[in-house]
């Protein structure tokens, strides 16, 4: 093998490291922008549970507190309040939680289908 092959194959080797190496930062500064957007949907997925527990448990204490004004008759039937009546949202209450949870489905959906197409 000459010296001037020899230089050949090692600059070769050293084109196709540098583009292996350029391939891989644009694949990882990819999958750091889908794990920063998917840190952000997950911090405002909790922030939204937190959000319906606080709000649950307001419908819980007023719904209390409307027993003990009313001697313990929930305000909706007329029945005596169980624990299972305290705990669940009432009708309009899960519609209108039922409809924010479709939605934000959609929005995730629409935004996993632009990531997808950006990074194609």
């Amino acid at each position: 093998m000459t010296e001037h092959t020899r230089l050949e194959d090692l600059e070769s080797a050293v084109a196709h490291l540098t583009r292996t190496v350029e391939e891989l930062s644009d694949i990882t500064a990819r999958q750091q922008s889908e794990i920063d957007g998917l840190t952000r949907r997950v911090k405002m997925l909790m922030e939204r549970e937190a959000e319906r527990e606080q709000s649950r448990h307001a419908v819980t204490a007023d719904r209390q507190s409307t027993a003990e004004t009313d001697g313990h008759k929930s305000p909706e039937v007329g029945v005596p309040l169980d624990s299972d009546d305290l705990q669940r949202p009432h009708r309009g209450e899960r519609n209108t939680l039922q409809n924010k949870h479709a939605h934000q489905e959609r929005r995730t959906r629409d935004h996993d289908h632009r990531v997808e197409q950006q990074n194609h």
